[in-house]
Parts: C-alpha cells; sequence; structure tokens
C-alpha cells in the first residue's frame, strides 16, 4: 500500500495526500461513551460509538500542490481544506484490497517552514490529524 492511495477531500473531489516523506502514525481508536455509577457503586458503560482519529506527519513537503512530485496536494492544498472547517471523504485503502471511504473532519493542524538544501528552497513540516465523524 503506498501513501499515494489515500485521498482527501469533498465528497466527489478527492485530491491525492501526498506520499512526500509522509508517515501515517498509529491510528487512534476513541470511544464515545456515558459512564455512571449505580447505588451499589459499580460502574455501569455505555459506549454509544468507536471512533478513529488519523495522524498525518510530514518533515517536508512544497507549499504549492505544483512542487509536490507525486501529484499530491502541498501544504497549501491541505490547509485550505483545513480552513473550510467542512466534512471531508477520506479514501482509506486496506491490505485486502477493498478501500474505505470514511467522513472526516481535521481535529488539527500545524505547519512551520524550513529551509531544505538541494535546490527545494522553503518547504514546510506539517502535522495534522483527521478525526472520523
Amino acid at each position: 500500500m503506498t501513501m499515494a492511495e489515500f485521498m482527501l477531500g469533498v465528497a466527489g473531489s478527492e485530491a491525492l495526500i501526498s506520499s512526500c516523506d509522509c508517515e501515517m502514525g498509529d491510528v487512534k481508536y476513541e470511544e464515545i461513551a456515558r459512564s455512571t455509577r449505580t447505588a451499589s457503586g459499580a460502574l455501569k458503560r455505555d459506549v454509544v460509538a468507536v471512533k478513529r482519529v488519523f495522524p498525518f506527519a510530514y518533515s517536508w513537503l512544497p507549499g504549492k500542490a505544483a512542487r509536490v512530485q507525486d501529484g499530491g496536494m502541498g501544504r497549501d492544498e491541505l490547509l485550505a481544506l483545513y480552513n473550510a472547517s467542512a466534512e471531508l471523504s477520506f479514501h482509506l485503502p486496506r491490505e485486502d484490497a477493498v478501500a474505505e471511504d470514511v467522513t472526516v473532519r481535521f481535529r488539527s493542524f500545524s505547519s512551520k517552514m524550513i529551509l531544505r538544501d538541494s535546490g527545494w528552497g522553503w518547504v514546510w513540516a506539517v502535522s495534522f490529524e483527521l478525526e472520523e465523524v
């Protein structure tokens, strides 16, 4: 599975998430639950749902998609999606060759401008998390 198979965007117009030095961290599972104590002191939990958080980190990523070698989104395109504060479609390939489309929102986004040698000039260290809706 390559990173280039991951896609993100408004449903129907998803774009590639660049594999340009990208690391997808461990997927986190978060329970949405209600907990109460009974009169006897026993804990009662009602799990409503389990949602996933998908973390991504780039040690460097060009600002514009036009400068990204694999045709994926650059920092500016990812930031525009973050600023849109909208529900997005996240195309998640799996090992069994059956992809899953997950509705997500950005949970966090950070970027830092850095200078790279070898003609790249200014690029961005970028990290963000996508949260399943």
